[in-house]
């Protein structure tokens, strides 16, 4: 294996590519590998005739940079926690614009490492976000807006304080299958029984091993482990716990404290690359820094594409606003109708 260092990477940068790629043998997406090398540098399959090249289908597909300021991403994303967006644009000189777009790919092709189905899980949910780090004045106001205080007195207790921090953090959902593998799953708004049920799903889970929350009973077709917490029983009649969920959390808010001006909408990335770096937090860098080169290898996706992915696979429950139920009431004339049964009359504006 080749020495990783970032003189190796500038200097080797059409060698490595290739490497981390095609293992150093250039192979047509039909799987055979008699080409044709034309001038330009391309290959041409002698079995279907296309024309291809080294980055073709790849995360630098439609790029104008060079192979070495990729491959330099890859390896500080592999090797480091985190960087920031103007350190990773003054490293490699381009605009924040492109080291931001650059990140945002990375931590979508870190999503490929995760399983797809598993039949065995062990579930947790936890919260993160700034509360914590708010200010107490803020979190006054905060709970004085949003009616988690009496308004009147401006008294408040523990419970409406937990269900303050909890309403202003961001919900994740962490899901650790037999070969201790996780994915960390963002979920927008409250976390509720349908939205278990919905995820349980999606992953195709048959046996669970959850905490004595009531999210997880009752779910068809499947098997409940729990182990209750509120009377110190911290394993189940089978020997299991909820510990390797505690223990994601912890690495989940040990590194999301390196990242700052993280965005609700583009959580799911942040939690794509935490869940990349635990998983594969036994090997040596260079076999994450070739994990992470050869999944970036595996398709092309745009911008707009990753954008799209988002909206795809995150799971929203927002609760609908009395509000809004009022307008849509009045506008299909329910409210006239009940008025006029019952012969309320409304002062008119």
């Amino acid at each position: 294996m080749f020495k990783l260092s970032v003189k190796y990477i500038i200097e080797h940068e059409q060698e490595l590519w290739q490497k981390i790629r095609w293992n150093s043998v250039p192979t047509c997406q039909c799987g055979s590998t008699h080409l044709y090398v034309l001038k330009d540098g391309r290959f041409k399959c002698k079995h279907c005739k296309k024309i291809f090249s080294d980055v073709s289908n790849t995360i630098a597909q439609n790029s104008n940079l060079k192979k070495w300021q990729w491959l330099y991403a890859i390896f500080v994303m592999s090797t480091l926690k985190s960087i920031s967006v103007g350190e990773l644009a003054k490293h490699i000189s381009v605009s924040i614009t492109t080291a931001h777009r650059m990140l945002r790919k990375i931590r979508y092709y870190m999503s490929k490492d995760n399983f797809n189905r598993t039949d065995f899980a062990i579930i947790d949910e936890a919260h993160i976000g700034a509360w914590a780090n708010m200010k107490f004045s803020k979190k006054f106001e905060y709970m004085k807006e949003h009616g988690f205080m009496d308004p009147v007195s401006h008294t408040y207790t523990k419970s409406q304080i937990l269900a303050a921090s909890s309403h202003k953090k961001e919900h994740i959902l962490s899901i650790i299958n037999a070969d201790n593998q996780c994915v960390l799953q963002h979920i927008r708004g409250q976390i509720n029984h349908d939205v278990i049920k919905s995820i349980i799903k999606r992953f195709g889970i048959k046996h669970i091993i959850s905490d004595e929350s009531t999210l997880y009973r009752n779910i068809p077709g499947t098997i409940v482990e729990q182990c209750n917490h509120s009377k110190r029983k911290w394993l189940t009649d089978s020997g299991l716990s909820t510990n390797p969920c505690e223990n994601r959390f912890a690495w989940t808010k040990r590194i999301y404290n390196y990242m700052t001006h993280t965005t609700a909408n583009d959580l799911q990335l942040y939690l794509n690359q935490i869940a990349f770096k635990i998983n594969n937090n036994r090997k040596s860098l260079t076999d994450v820094f070739d994990t992470l080169g050869r999944l970036c290898c595996t398709e092309y996706i745009s911008h707009n594409g990753i954008t799209n992915w988002l909206r795809q696979n995150e799971i929203v429950n927002e609760p609908v606003e009395i509000e809004k139920q009022i307008l849509e009431m009045l506008d299909y004339g329910f409210v006239d109708k009940i008025e006029h049964k019952h012969k309320i009359y409304r002062k008119k504006r």
